[in-house]
């Protein structure tokens, strides 16, 4: 464990050292000597939690990974994605350690009679505590930046002459970077009609005296995009450490490094007259989620147009229109509720685990239809707007029936011409948006008749958008 009082020294001592540079931590990844090894903790880590009732039944059925190099080589693997920002990775991986550091404790059997024996409160107590601990140091972590875990556990300040040694020879072949970025980017880079939209909107903006800025460049693709354009030059900026080598290696790949710059740092890391020789007029960005604003992006922006562009800057996007429909859809509804199952009742497993913000949500996939017609919300102006909004929209129910869900998406405005919709595939549209959408599921199905008044009720606090609907 790391002693606060050590990552306290090191960082004051570091802070009155007149040192401007962040301290790096010299850590290596535990090789497992096992490609088999490798692969079933690399499942382990894909699983979509931590969910420890999930967790703990496979770790049941590949018990061998139970083991504290495992442990060692997820919090080494965490703590490189923590000194790349991705501190939502670092957190994830994290908690993923706690759970084998659980098991090593308790031991499977062990385990599998506490849930037997006693109430699940309070082995879920027990665990917490394990994840509360480790919670506490990926916090302290994250507070004193300058100081970092080793893979063992420990703090290594090395000189400045010292660098972080490559993971490449500690790690099976599987590719450990693989598990910090997230496969999502695939289908994104393969989305025609985002592509050739970006494309065509920077074409139309992009000019000779252009200085842009990519805040989440990724692989460089519309940095190079905005290269192409004609733009003077290119800051990419990508805080997770191993897409922003990726980028440097693409960007080089296809003749653009002379124009094109990548640093490794978030964007609200980033300083001008030592990242950027300039203020950038022209910001290029796509750090959207299905209900556009997850993934921080007014935070993002906000930080921008402080400090990081001109006064009067050029946005690709720079605005964009909320659609919303209220469906039916029992299929849906089911994927966040449970009531009676084989004359049981399991609604209080609903109540206390279903969800009350959007899921991403391919809504082609479902068996669904439209209770009301699809609305526009509200639209975003990016460059205005910083601040907590509310919006309402009353509209008639098109047909009897049930709402079970309310489901939306955005389209992105990236010109005055050209746009980019999130919208779901339809007769008329075969495109499957690699966004997908956001369905929000109501906490109880709602009866409407024809024509009756619908009111959809939306807020957001410059994080994600919450639905509400009403009857008249």
């Amino acid at each position: 464990n790391v002693e606060p009082s050590l990552m306290s020294c090191c960082q004051h001592e570091h802070e009155h050292s007149g040192s401007q540079t962040p301290i790096q931590c010299n850590h290596e990844i535990p090789s497992l000597g096992n490609l088999e090894l490798w692969t079933e903790l690399e499942s382990f880590f894909q699983l979509a939690s931590p969910n420890p009732a999930v967790d703990f039944m496979y770790l049941s059925n590949h018990p061998k990974i139970v083991s504290d190099k495992c442990v060692k080589v997820l919090r080494g693997i965490a703590l490189d994605a923590l000194l790349s920002d991705n501190k939502q990775m670092a957190r994830f991986l994290f908690l993923k350690s706690a759970i084998l550091e659980f098991v090593m404790k308790y031991g499977l059997d062990e385990f599998a009679e506490a849930l037997s024996s006693n109430p699940p409160a309070e082995v879920a107590e027990q665990f917490s505590k394990v994840v509360k601990e480790w919670d506490v140091q990926l916090q302290a972590l994250c507070s004193h930046c300058q100081s970092y875990f080793a893979a063992d556990g420990t703090v290594i300040l090395p000189t400045a002459s010292e660098t972080t040694k490559s993971h490449e020879s500690h790690v099976a072949p599987s590719n450990w970077s693989s598990m910090v970025v997230p496969r999502w980017h695939f289908p994104m880079l393969n989305d025609k009609e985002r592509n050739t939209a970006y494309d065509m909107a920077i074409k139309s903006l992009v000019h000779r005296s252009t200085h842009v800025l990519d805040i989440g460049c990724g692989t460089g693709l519309l940095s190079m995009m905005a290269a192409r354009a004609g733009a003077a030059s290119v800051t990419a900026c990508e805080s997770v450490k191993s897409l922003a080598e990726v980028a440097k290696q693409t960007i080089q790949a296809n003749g653009f490094a002379d124009t094109i710059t990548v640093v490794n740092k978030h964007s609200k890391a980033l300083t001008v007259g030592e990242d950027m020789a300039r203020r950038a007029d022209c910001l290029i960005w796509e750090v959207f989620d299905a209900g556009l604003l997850g993934e921080s992006c007014m935070s993002t922006i906000r930080h921008a147009k402080e400090h990081l562009l001109t006064s009067s800057p050029i946005l690709i996007p720079s605005r964009a229109v909320i659609h919303a429909v209220a469906v039916q859809s029992e299929e849906l509804f089911n994927l966040n509720s449970v009531d009676n199952v084989q004359g049981f009742d399991l609604s209080i497993f609903s109540r206390q685990f279903r969800r009350n913000t959007y899921e991403s949500i391919a809504l082609h996939s479902y068996s669904h239809r439209n209770v009301t017609d699809v609305v526009d919300m509200c639209t975003i102006d990016f460059l205005l707007c910083d601040e907590p909004q509310q919006f309402v929209c009353t509209t008639p129910a098109i047909a009897d029936g049930v709402i079970h869900a309310l489901a939306f998406w955005f389209t992105l405005k990236l010109s005055d011409e050209i746009q980019v919709s999130s919208a779901p595939s339809s007769e008329d549209s075969t495109h499957h948006s690699h966004w997908q959408q956001a369905v929000q599921y109501l906490p109880q199905p709602l009866a409407v008749s024809a024509g009756q008044m619908v009111v959809l009720k939306a807020s957001h606090r410059c994080d994600i958008f919450r639905f509400e609907v009403e009857l008249k």
